[in-house]
Order: structure tokens, then C-alpha cells, then sequence
């Protein structure tokens, strides 16, 4: 995909994706800024970010509230990336509302790039349940089913990730066996994780599941509280910590 001169990395964490796109010689990125619900991994995330000698403007961390829109303008972002989040949205509406507000901040023939467990599995990936995937509990992890993606990205263009597989397998196997395309293709269907690259149309259409999105934005602007979200996500030895978030009124100013 080339330069991606502002990126954008939602669900930061403690700035380990952040600061390997900043690092990135193929992006090579002007700015790239990396917000996360939780405080303490933000400011973990600036302190790694100053352990390797990247500072602002390139690199920035904010925190900002689950279920509020971003707080950026339509359009603005070259790459806006989505690493090993989803699946602790476990809210459908919610994560619907996460999804369109990751294409509403990207530009015009920008892209949006999702890595997220894939639930073809017995067990869930991080909780180690039992049909996690499909057996769903509040509170608890489930991955997006691969053929789900098309209707929320229903008019962009998908970049297929088979040169990614092509090279690891081609790492693996050597570079003097051939590998058919089929097979290349059948590995993203048993991958451990999904990986997957949209490109933004240069004139988008609102898709009846981004009418209702902005629709529950607005009713929170008015007031309401659109509801809540509690995720649990891994701590050290093994345990989880769960988390609450409530959908609040959004912001209006850009940062």
C-alpha cells in the first residue's frame, strides 16, 4: 500500500503496534497516534514510545472513552488500524458502532486494517472456552466470523491477504516449492488469526448499518445513553480483568 503519511491505532494498548508502524520503513508515517480506553496503557505507551527515541509529533497517545465517537474528523486518516480489539466489543451494536467510526476517520482511498482472532476453532482464543465463539456470555471474547466483514465494509474494496501467506509459507517451505494459489487461499480459513486490509471507496455510500450507527450517536448527543459495554481482557498469570464502559455523550472537538 506504500506511504501512509497519519495512522491511526485504535486500541492501542502499551504502543507495541504504534511504535512499529512509526518504525515502519514501507509506511514511512508523518504521524501516527494511538489512543486506548485505559489510562495506565497509554501512559505505558509513551514511555516505550520514549524508550526508542520517538516522540511527538510522530507519535502520540490519548485516552478516550469506549462507545464515543473518535475524537477526529471524517476523512483524516491515511491507515487506521485495529489490532486484537474486536473481539472484546461484545456488543454487536457496539462493535458495528466501533467499525463505522473506523471508516468515518479514514480518507478517500485510505485503508482500515482489522487483525482479530479467527473463531473457525474449537476454543476461543484468548479465553480458552469451549466454543467461545459461538456460545457467547456477556462480558466474554468472540471473534467476527470471516464472511461477516463484507456487509460492514459492503463498498470497499477488500486487498487479499494471500502475499502475506505466500511469503510465510514460501519462508517455511522454501522458495523451490510451488504453492498453489488454492492453498494460499485455504490458509486464511485456518489461520489463527484474520487479518484484513479495506480500502475506502473516493465517494462512500451510508450503508443502512452506518444510518443506524449515526442514529444512536445522535440520540446520545441528545441525552440518552446508547448502553454499555464490559469487556475482560488478559492480565498477568492467566486470570482476566473486566472492564465497563458506557456509552457517552461524544465529542465534538478534533485532536
Amino acid at each position: 500500500m506504500g506511504q501512509a503519511e497519519r495512522i491511526l491505532d485504535v486500541g492501542c494498548g502499551t504502543g507495541g503496534f504504534s511504535v512499529a508502524l512509526a518504525s515502519s520503513h514501507v509506511l514511512r508515517p508523518m504521524q501516527v497516534v494511538g489512543i486506548d480506553a485505559s489510562q495506565l496503557a497509554v501512559q505505558a505507551a509513551q514511555v516505550r514510545a520514549t524508550g526508542h527515541d520517538l516522540s511527538s509529533p510522530l507519535v502520540s497517545f490519548l485516552g478516550y472513552s469506549a462507545g464515543e465517537r473518535l475524537p477526529f474528523e471524517d476523512d483524516y486518516f491515511d491507515l487506521t488500524v485495529c489490532s486484537s480489539v474486536l473481539e472484546y466489543v461484545t456488543s454487536r451494536q457496539a462493535r458495528a458502532e466501533l467499525i463505522t467510526e473506523l471508516g468515518r476517520v479514514t480518507r478517500p482511498r485510505g485503508y482500515v486494517f482489522i487483525s482479530t482472532p479467527n473463531p473457525l476453532r474449537l476454543n476461543e482464543y484468548h479465553s480458552g472456552r469451549f466454543l467461545g465463539d459461538y456460545l457467547r456470555r456477556p462480558g466474554y471474547p468472540w471473534a467476527t466470523r470471516p464472511w461477516e466483514f463484507s456487509p460492514m465494509f459492503f463498498d470497499w474494496r477488500e486487498i487479499p491477504a494471500t502475499k502475506y501467506h505466500r511469503r510465510k509459507l514460501t519462508e517455511l517451505l522454501g522458495a523451490r516449492v510451488p504453492i498453489p494459489e488454492r492453498v494460499i487461499r485455504a490458509i486464511s480459513w485456518i489461520a489463527p488469526w484474520q487479518n484484513r486490509l479495506f480500502q475506502k471507496h473516493s465517494v462512500s455510500k451510508a450503508s443502512p448499518l452506518e444510518r443506524s450507527t449515526q442514529a444512536g450517536f445522535a440520540r446520545s448527543a441528545s441525552g440518552r445513553n446508547a448502553g454499555s459495554l464490559q469487556t475482560r481482557s488478559p492480565v498477568e498469570g492467566g486470570a482476566t480483568r473486566t472492564e465497563s464502559f458506557a456509552f457517552q455523550r461524544p465529542t465534538d472537538a478534533a485532536t
